[in-house]
């Protein structure tokens, strides 16, 4: 049989890159959007009576709202993004690496803590992350000083799924990879919290940490 080369085109599309930013004193904020096109080339070996052929899901990262900087952020200080991840028909699932990079002063030492969720999207209206507002709260010490910390908190609601946590130092970045199945439509939910450590606090006044996102494909085929 004459073999004959078919080649097909894979889009991975990333849209509204966003970074969170948020800090203890004057705080900027950046916003910008980019679009990321990868092709791939699937080479198959096809014969008039037996045509066999690969199709990767393509993959689409929706970055959501932007998260605008408070002008303070109190210990206890949290802020909430949401994202989603959708795959288009294919019998390959697409896999993608999410990046979190950090630009954490080294006074916040490991108080600025994460925790990354996942929840189906057609699941959300019970498996989702609901924030309280932001609310600054006083406390009076034993030697009569006053120290004030952010009441906000989050919560994680129904069985949804707790991909990842811990503690975003430096800028030492935390990658999490996501296989992306076809047809899926999944909400990706990232809490950044400032953890209420009054003793720790105090060295970080007028310092600022930021968490940039980021993703690229791992498929290939």
């Amino acid at each position: 049989m004459e073999k004959m080369e078919r080649k097909n085109t894979i889009l991975l599309t990333i849209i509204s890159v966003a970074t969170l930013l948020v800090a203890a004193v004057g705080a900027t904020f950046a916003y910008f959007t980019s679009t990321l096109t990868i092709n791939s080339t699937n080479k198959s070996n096809t014969s008039a009576a037996n045509a066999k052929t690969r199709t990767l899901v393509s993959a689409t990262f929706d970055y959501g709202s932007a998260i605008t900087a408070s002008t303070t952020a109190l210990p206890g200080h949290t802020d909430l993004k949401t994202m989603k991840v959708t795959g288009t028909a294919g019998d390959t699932s697409a896999k993608i690496r999410l990046t979190m990079t950090p630009n954490i002063a080294t006074e916040f030492g490991s108080d600025i803590h994460y925790t990354l969720y996942s929840a189906n999207t057609s699941d959300i209206a019970t498996k989702n992350v609901t924030c309280t507002a932001s609310k600054v709260v006083s406390s009076v010490q034993s030697d009569g000083s006053v120290r004030y910390y952010d009441s906000s908190t989050c919560t994680a609601n129904g069985s949804i799924t707790k991909v990842k946590e811990g503690s975003f130092t430096g800028t030492t970045a935390v990658t999490q990879d996501i296989t992306v199945a076809a047809n899926s439509n999944v909400t990706y939910y990232l809490v950044v919290q400032y953890v209420n450590n009054t003793e720790a606090a105090q060295s970080a006044q007028g310092k600022s940490y930021s968490v940039t996102l980021s993703v690229k494909s791992l498929s290939a085929l």
